[in-house]
């Protein structure tokens, strides 16, 4: 799986999960909750927080919000939406 680079407390991370889990929610306007449910219940959305055959979600809607309050916090909201949509460009992925 491709990976999405995050600016996180002053350090790169490129592990599939909250992120790319928060831009899919995004992009399919999906609530924290209702995120977490789909992780449980949809292989696609298994596949984007790297939990293929999970039975259970990797993290709580809680931590999904706070995750995303961290983001907007620190202005990468921005940043990760523009470094998904560059990654998904170079690999070739098109728009809808």
């Amino acid at each position: 799986m491709a990976q999405v680079w995050v600016r996180w407390d002053f350090a790169w991370e490129a592990k599939p999960g909250k992120h790319t889990v928060t831009v899919q929610a995004t992009d399919c306007n999906a609530s924290d909750q209702d995120a977490v449910a789909r992780i449980v219940l949809d292989k696609r959305w298994q596949r984007v927080s790297d939990g293929l055959g999970a039975e259970q979600s990797p993290f709580s809607q809680g931590t999904l919000c706070n995750f995303r309050l961290r983001l907007l916090q620190r202005h990468l909201d921005k940043t990760l939406l523009e470094r998904t949509v560059a990654l998904a460009e170079r690999l070739g992925g098109g728009a809808r």
